[in-house]
């Protein structure tokens, strides 16, 4: 696995411990849960050929499945409070790298 896999896989660790640890909180019963991630990524950019394609990925799409012994609203619910407090995701929307 190289780090940009493993970038994905760090969301989608983040996003499942997030639906395990918030689940109860809206009457979510986890029986199951998994989040399929794909991310485009061009690796021009990182060979820098054409130079204005972006080393990094363009797009991260991701698909929470739930076992859904719960009622939908509550689902859709717990989803929107994930995507709002997962930190992996959070991070790679927000942070600004600085060098020491």
């Amino acid at each position: 696995m190289n780090p940009v896999e493993l970038l994905l896989d760090s969301l989608g660790s983040c996003m499942t411990i997030c639906a395990a640890a918030f689940a109860r909180k809206f009457a979510v019963d986890l029986k199951g849960f998994h989040v399929d991630l794909e991310g485009d990524l061009d690796p021009d950019g990182f060979l820098g050929k054409p130079p204005d394609v972006r080393p990094s990925y363009q797009t991260i799409r991701y698909q929470m499945h739930f076992d859904k012994p719960s009622p939908q609203e509550n689902i859709d619910k717990l989803k929107a409070y994930i995507k709002e407090k997962c930190p992996v995701s959070d991070t790679l929307c927000v942070v600004k790298i600085i060098e020491k």
